[in-house]
């Protein structure tokens, strides 16, 4: 958790496992491929990203094309707590350090489609492909984010195609989109291009919400009062309950203490130039 602190705190942090390290040095034993890592400087926060990595309703509208088909794909679906994980719900709190794990019900066509959340920066979305129960057969996109300062973060990311433990191919009708071209061994260059276009998909809207939410938090502090995220967004469905659930986790936190200094100014939603600017997000450093 953010606020665990302490005096040996970097010497803890250093000897605590890697969140998702398994899982990259090879998923326990099943073969398969990884995509090259892409790096993005996000123009909104932590906040935001860990809300919209959680919400499997938006996958197929907002990144229509690359993720599915947003006029044949949508259906009503539930985010269901794991009954492996410790997820937590908005009102049962449980220990900071606990993940939150969800099954997308129904999963149909796959076997099991589960978004996990690792505090405090790790989210994978982990895709069973229909007959792969117990195959070992996946498709895993895994998302690690920085908060670099108030209102920006950094994401860094891979996807990973394991196959069967018996070395079955991984067929290119079970996935969609990017994961299609991680199959088929597809350039790195073009990974990163693919990659570009999922963000900015949605990236104006996420800006947009951020700038929503923090302009109501700063009526609420400068009327005296506590501003709390749950009391603002209305999220009643099982849809949404995996989002709702990380903002709880995040406000259970205190947030994140950001050391000193104000944060950049937010970007304009009009600078689109600025938004998009792939050369300084990603490619320059």
């Amino acid at each position: 958790p953010w606020r665990a602190g302490g005096a040996d705190e970097h010497a803890r942090a250093a000897a605590a496992p890697h969140p998702g390290a398994e899982e990259l040095e090879g998923g326990g034993g099943s073969p398969g491929v990884r995509t090259a890592w892409t790096r993005r400087a996000l123009p909104y926060g932590f906040e935001a990203w860990l809300e919209n990595a959680m919400d499997a309703a938006h996958l197929v509208v907002a990144h229509h094309g690359i993720a599915g088909d947003r006029y044949a794909d949508p259906r009503p679906f539930e985010m269901r707590p794991a009954s492996s994980s410790s997820a937590s719900s908005t009102s049962t709190p449980t220990p900071l350090s606990a993940g939150l794990a969800y099954t997308v019900h129904p999963s149909a066509p796959q076997d099991s489609v589960v978004y996990e959340f690792t505090p405090p920066c790790l989210v994978r979305i982990v895709i069973t492909p229909e007959g792969g129960t117990g195959t070992g057969a996946r498709f895993v996109l895994q998302l690690y984010i920085v908060p670099n300062e108030r209102g920006r973060a950094t994401s860094v990311g891979t996807t990973i195609v394991r196959t069967s433990a018996g070395g079955a191919k991984l067929s290119l009708g079970a996935v969609d989109g990017l994961a299609r071209y991680a199959v088929a061994g597809a350039p790195a260059w073009l990974l990163h291009i693919g990659g570009a276009a999922f963000l900015h998909q949605d990236l104006s809207l996420l800006l947009g919400q951020q700038q929503a939410v923090d302009a109501r938090a700063r009526v609420a502090r400068e009327g005296g009062e506590t501003f709390a995220w749950a009391s603002e967004c209305f999220m009643p469905t099982p849809t949404d309950r995996a989002s709702a659930d990380a903002r709880a986790w995040i406000e259970r936190t205190g947030g994140i203490p950001f050391a000193g200094g104000a944060a950049a100014p937010p970007l304009s939603l009009a600078d689109r130039r600025a938004m998009f600017d792939v050369y300084d997000s990603h490619v320059k450093d």
